[in-house]
């Protein structure tokens, strides 16, 4: 074989050899490629599969159930006089305690009555010097009285009357002899922050669930009249009727909106501009606005004399 021809080969088989590397290097490339493609697409955010679990959310709560409790009226009181402990006081402070507070402190104030055991935080140790969320001056402890103390068991005292808080504290204080002495200045601050002097309305309260209940109740017969009177439209057999049963989506949506609104009894043009405004929440159809001018009025005059005035 000519030397000639025997270089072009050599070189040829060296090319080939180059190309045969590269093109395995290539594939290998595209597989490495096509497998991390595989596995960013398994590991990524479940949401790119649609099947993402909706977080799960504890419906919303008051942060305090709202109870049934007849409002007082709490005549103002002249710090001068019960703002200063005397013997009077605070025997009717040690009567009232017994009745409203020692259920959870004990009748010594120790904070170990007869509920404090299912407690958390537990009831206040009156004899304690620490520890007191809102402090241990009178008007302090009036406003735990007052408001309360949110996140735990102490609940406002406003079903008692202002002198009647007042006692409590008064009794509360001889449970230990270091408590702050009540000065004119602090009682002269307290009747300013809850105007004790003029006294307070507590308005009567109700739970949202009873509420709900009562407002059902009061408006369960306007609801069974205004079925009747749908009922009753159904089996009518005049243009006006037929009108209202073929251009309404909710006829108790309409009657209702009917019902709620008077001034589209004093024309026609009242009528059509008042449905008009809100379709198709009104529960009146979109049609009913393309009915013919002699339609309209039989419609607006079939409401007025057998709909309105007899609701």
């Amino acid at each position: 074989m000519p030397k000639k021809d025997k270089n072009i080969i050599e070189y040829t088989e060296q090319v080939l050899k180059i190309g045969r590397f590269y093109a395995g290097a290539f594939i290998a490339a595209i597989v490495i490629i096509l497998a991390l493609g595989i596995f960013f697409l398994s590991n990524i955010d479940i949401a790119y599969k649609n099947k993402m679990v909706p977080a799960q959310y504890e419906p919303v709560k008051p942060t305090k159930e709202i109870t049934l409790q007849k409002g007082i009226l709490s005549p103002g009181v002249n710090l001068e006089k019960t703002g200063f402990p005397n013997a009077e006081l605070v025997a009717s402070g040690k009567e009232l305690f017994k009745t409203n507070c020692a259920a959870c402190h004990g009748e010594t104030g120790n904070g170990d009555g007869p509920g404090a055991a299912a407690l958390n935080p537990k009831p206040r140790n009156f004899h304690q010097k620490d520890g007191w969320k809102n402090g241990r001056n009178l008007s302090q402890i009036f406003k735990t009285l007052a408001e309360g103390i949110p996140s735990s068991p102490m609940v406002a005292y406003d079903f008692l009357s202002i002198s009647d808080r007042i006692s409590i504290i008064h009794f509360v204080r001889t449970f230990a002899e270091d408590f702050p002495k009540v000065t004119k200045e602090e009682l002269t601050q307290l009747d300013a922050a809850y105007n004790i002097s003029k006294g307070k309305t507590t308005p009567n309260t109700i739970p949202v669930d009873l509420a709900v209940s009562k407002i059902i109740d009061e408006t369960k017969p306007v609801i069974d009249g205004m079925q009747k009177k749908i009922t009753s439209i159904e089996t009518m057999k005049e243009p006006g009727a037929d009108l209202f049963n073929k251009f309404t989506r909710s006829k108790m949506r309409a009657l209702t909106v009917l019902y709620n609104n008077h001034k589209w009894k004093d024309s026609k043009e009242n009528l059509f501009m008042m449905i008009s405004y809100s379709i198709p929440e009104n529960g009146f159809k979109q049609e009913i606005l393309r009915l013919k001018p002699e339609e309209q009025q039989q419609f607006f005059s079939f409401l007025k004399s057998n709909l309105f005035e007899r609701m």
